[in-house]
């Protein structure tokens, strides 16, 4: 009787902005934000969630990721 190997992804939470795209904050582990959660961001800057997704990686060994899509409040 044989064993199958288990995959273990990890899990990186980042926070985009909705219009430029560019990354905002990014956190290790799976970080609930639901829409309408506001974030307040290393710059000082408040955010409100968007919309959020869950990108599966591409590869072996890359991070799930769970992007948060934010916009200024």
């Amino acid at each position: 009787m044989s064993v199958e190997p288990q995959v273990v992804h990890t899990v990186t939470t980042v926070v985009r902005d909705h219009l430029t795209d560019h990354i905002l904050l990014e956190m290790a582990g799976a970080i609930p934000l639901p829409r309408g959660t506001v974030v307040v961001l290393p710059t000082g800057g408040v955010a409100r969630v968007e919309a959020v997704h869950l990108v599966v990686p591409a590869a072996p060994g890359e991070p799930a990721k769970l992007v948060a899509y934010v916009l200024p409040c």
